[in-house]
């Protein structure tokens, strides 16, 4: 319910009060030769937050220091991954203290005006997507392209700093997941019986918000059905809102087909026991959802399945992995 005010709020009266200003807030010319010290800024989502992560490794790799602005909702996503100096969430943090603090911010939303905000108020000079009244708060602003990969998209907001980056190269970022998690994951599938060698992840669910970016459950229930008959043993993802979607997809199979369907939603998982679970499996199915990302992040080979949404954009990122879409 928080979320949903926020979204509302930022969407309507924030938007509102944008309009009634009447001119660009941004510099003209904007110095980046001594750019030391930079804010990311990234709200919400797995997935996205995902997508994000080559471009701040990039940074990293080049000798910039780089802090993360995040949520509650994807601070444990940054903290898995080791290359961050220092991660700051909204919730918690004393904004009057670090007043103009970074010499470069980078606002990877491309829709919240409440990111423009506060980008303009971090930085001394501010990158952001164009678009909307929001733009007005950037100093530099970068075109948003539909056409490419969203990893593509936030690459595009470092290209002002001109450093010599091999696309070709950019791949997404595993994130760590400990001992005693692994040892969670294997236990339990021991304990079942699944073999991990013949194993197939699905995650048939979706975000709440979205359930038109849900495949049909009688569909992945006849997927279920050949890839069983083919030999190999199935988990079902998810968490929450996910639970009714596994129990419809299950209700729909034989008694001798669910003997290999296990639901993995109805266990107490972080994230990452879900990387390890995801990363244990052969093949990862998933509707268009952040742990599709987090399949292709982990390394292990993706299916995505796509509509409204364009793979163009949101795709399993990486060679290996397929996008199946239909409008």
């Amino acid at each position: 319910m928080k979320k949903l005010i926020f979204r509302l709020f930022d969407r309507y009266i924030l938007e509102y009060l944008l309009s009634l200003i009447p001119f660009d807030l941004g510099k003209k010319n904007s110095n980046l030769q001594n750019i030391k010290n930079i804010l990311v800024i990234r709200e919400y989502t797995l997935g996205e937050t995902l997508l994000t992560l080559p471009m701040i490794k990039t940074l990293k790799d080049f000798g910039y220091k780089v802090d993360v602005l995040c949520s509650k909702a994807n601070e444990e996503i940054f903290r898995r991954v080791g290359f961050i100096d220092n991660i700051l969430v909204f919730e918690k943090l004393n904004f009057i203290k670090i007043y103009k603090n970074y010499d470069l911010t980078i606002d990877t939303e491309p829709h919240h005006n409440i990111s423009a905000l506060f980008s303009k108020y971090l930085g001394k000079v501010s990158v952001g997507f164009k678009g909307l009244k929001r733009e007005k708060f950037y100093d530099i602003k970068i075109e948003y392209n539909d056409k490419i990969h969203a990893v593509y998209n936030f690459l595009n907001l470092i290209k002002p700093l001109n450093l010599n980056i091999n696309t070709n190269k950019i791949k997404l970022i595993p994130i760590k997941y400990y001992e005693n998690e692994k040892d969670y994951i294997d236990n339990l599938l021991n304990k079942l019986n699944i073999n991990k060698d013949k194993l197939i992840g699905i995650h048939a669910g979706s975000n709440d918000t979205s359930p038109y970016r849900r495949y049909k459950e009688k569909n992945f229930a006849k997927l279920i059905e050949k890839l069983v008959k083919d030999g190999f043993y199935i988990v079902l993802t998810g968490k929450g809102y996910d639970r009714k979607v596994n129990k419809n997809i299950l209700s729909f199979l034989d008694d001798k087909i669910k003997k290999y369907v296990f639901d993995f939603s109805i266990y107490n998982m972080n994230l990452g026991h879900l990387a390890y679970l995801i990363k244990s499996c052969k093949v990862f199915i998933s509707n268009d959802t952040g742990p599709m990302h987090l399949s292709a992040a982990m390394g292990t080979k993706t299916i995505g399945l796509f509509g409204p949404n364009l793979p163009e954009r949101f795709g399993p990122f990486g060679k290996n992995n397929i996008a199946i879409y239909k409008a």
